[in-house]
């Protein structure tokens, strides 16, 4: 049954503005670049995994194209979250969370092509992209949250989702 209720449309359409400051621009033009950036890399493991499994020094094989997909789908997974920071400007809670998860994502994505350049075989655009992709999402990680430097410790991310303070969903009734 649909409500004709206008204030429940509203609170419906709010229920992930929390009330957070809006994001700077810096803020803004990090995750527009984590949600346009991975775009590039997603077609080309996708459908030139060939090609990219050679580039970075590799042989083609069953198991190298097989790992391209996957690289694929967390590159899809990080535009995917940094876009809901894009679309939910205003909720630290998504902004925290996401920044979390592309900052460990980045130790693991990052972190195995620099391992690789080392150690197996040196890529042609050489070590600075990774070093750079590491050092950037952590930045904004110690920056943009209060994870490791408490600012208020009355109403960090963390406690406001043990003790409700971020708000809940309406019903759905």
């Amino acid at each position: 049954m649909q409500s004709t209720n206008s204030s429940s449309d509203t609170q419906t359409s709010n229920a992930l503005d929390i009330g957070s400051p809006p994001l700077t621009k810096l803020q803004k033009i990090f995750f527009w670049f984590g949600a346009i950036g991975p775009i590039p890399s997603i077609f080309l493991y996708e459908f030139l995994t060939d090609g990219t499994v050679e580039h970075f020094g590799g042989t083609v094989s069953d198991t190298a194209l097989f790992w391209c997909t996957i690289a694929s789908s967390a590159d899809a997974m990080i535009a995917f979250l940094c876009a809901n920071v894009l679309w939910y400007p205003t909720n630290s809670l998504v902004r925290t969370l996401v920044l979390r998860t592309f900052a460990l994502y980045s130790i693991f994505h990052w972190g195995g092509f620099l391992r690789a350049h080392y150690f197996v075989e040196p890529h042609p655009s050489g070590p600075g992209l990774y070093i750079m992709g590491i050092v950037t999402t952590w930045a904004a990680y110690i920056a943009w949250t209060d994870d490791f430097f408490r600012r208020d410790k009355t109403n960090s991310s963390t406690q406001a989702v043990h003790d409700g303070s971020y708000g809940s969903f309406p019903d759905e009734s």
